[in-house]
């Protein structure tokens, strides 16, 4: 399981969540430079959530272990789908989502993906019950 998303805030009550999937081999403190440079452009106060995956053999890389939300087979990547890693990490992005609805942000303020954490965006956002305000899934292409 992922570890605890590190948590990045512009200022108090912030109005807009980003939660920063990362792509393959990666981690999510390595864009925290980069949010904290982001946040100081938003005029209301944003939340990034910055996630990391464990490690796990990635068969296309010669079972190298990396940070991958999960595996990929073959080169081809729909030919072959690691759904079980999948269908975890979706889990766990929307867990992530339905806790910042909680904490009274609306679904339509959370933005999500990037990277191969895009495609995981893309699984979980077309799956969530609610809109969100932006992922691959949205029908203005964000």
């Amino acid at each position: 399981m992922p570890r605890p998303p590190l948590t990045i805030e512009s200022g108090p009550s912030p109005e807009i969540i980003v939660l920063f999937i990362h792509g393959l081999g990666t981690e999510g403190a390595h864009y925290a430079p980069l949010m904290n440079l982001l946040a100081q452009g938003f005029s209301r106060p944003i939340r990034f959530l910055l996630s990391t995956t464990p490690l796990r053999s990635v068969t296309i890389y010669a079972n190298q272990r990396l940070s991958a939300w999960f595996d990929l087979p073959d080169i081809r990547f729909t030919l072959h789908e690691d759904v079980a890693a999948l269908r975890n990490a979706q889990a766990y992005l929307t867990n992530l989502v339905k806790a910042e609805i909680r904490r009274g942000t609306a679904p339509e303020r959370i933005v999500i993906g990037f990277s191969q954490g895009a495609a995981l965006s893309l699984l979980t956002g077309l799956s969530f019950l609610q809109r969100l305000g932006a992922s691959p899934s949205s029908p203005d292409g964000c």
